[in-house]
């Protein structure tokens, strides 16, 4: 059905030079592949997220995005409790500053996120700072302000359980959503 296999009779494999032949076939023949990409109207960004998975259906040309198809900041980490980014992510900044200078027209919201740890208030104001962390490093860095917003959202937007420290650490996490084109 996908032609990529091979189906004989056990008579046609019943000595070891047949068998040996047989998986030359199958292992080392050549064969062609054809590449299917998804019609435009199923990944209308073109960010490999399908629309109907897509949760941010405009992500900037370059951007990474995350399964969910939001321009995230994809392993940028914050410690437990702080709004400053760990050291060690200035290439993913640099990354994503890039795609914001090829893309002048865009504007973004910044959208900090926190695990559940410690109350909601506070996490909601931590999120807000940590949003307002990476918009001031894109600022600092010559993107015009008024393409900028941060909202933090705390801990009411997980995307991995909080009962456990790796689930956690994904939680504390910035993405950055596309407002206008």
């Amino acid at each position: 059905i996908a032609g990529c296999g091979q189906s004989v009779a056990i008579n046609e494999v019943s000595d070891s030079n047949s068998i040996a032949t047989f998986t030359e076939n199958m292992l080392f023949k050549k064969s062609t592949r054809t590449r299917i990409s998804a019609p435009k109207s199923l990944d209308d960004d073109k960010d490999g997220v399908l629309n109907i998975d897509d949760k941010c259906l405009n992500s900037p040309i370059g951007a990474t995005v995350n399964t969910q198809g939001c321009w995230s900041l994809r392993g940028l980490q914050f410690n437990s409790n702080k709004a400053s980014t760990k050291t060690g992510y200035e290439s993913l900044l640099a990354n994503a500053l890039s795609v914001l200078k090829q893309n002048p027209s865009i504007t973004l919201q910044v959208e900090g996120h926190t695990d559940s740890q410690g109350s909601s208030t506070y996490n909601q104001k931590l999120s807000t700072r940590r949003a307002n962390t990476v918009r001031a490093y894109f600022v600092n860095h010559g993107i015009n302000a008024n393409r900028l917003t941060a909202k933090g959202f705390g801990e009411a937007q997980p995307i991995a359980d909080n009962t456990s420290a790796e689930g956690r650490e994904k939680n504390r996490r910035v993405v950055l959503n596309v407002t206008n084109r």
